[in-house]
């Protein structure tokens, strides 16, 4: 059966927000060995809980036109359960 996907396939997820990694621009520093995205941390690592959740809260504003409020208990709820915390990469602050 032939693919009908349109585009590339994603190689990987990012294990922070789920977004697809199909380019080396979508890794920080292009480094392609990495489980994460260029938005969620650095070649150095994930960035800090607050940080994420800050950026996150801030894309959904943007891109689905929540309140900030709304946004940020979105935010929140979405990091506390990504795969980067199931891991002990990044830990959740209250």
């Amino acid at each position: 059966m032939a693919d009908k996907s349109n585009g590339p396939k994603p190689s990987k997820v990012c294990i922070v927000c789920t977004m697809p990694m199909v380019k080396p621009e979508d890794y920080p520093g292009g480094n392609t060995a990495l489980d994460y995205c260029v938005h969620c941390g650095t070649e150095n690592g994930i960035y800090p809980y607050r940080k994420l959740v800050k950026g996150f809260a801030e894309f959904m504003q943007k891109t689905q036109g929540m309140d900030p409020d709304q946004a940020m208990k979105a935010s929140k709820e979405f990091i506390d359960n990504c795969e980067a915390v199931k891991q002990g990469r990044v830990k959740v602050e209250k």
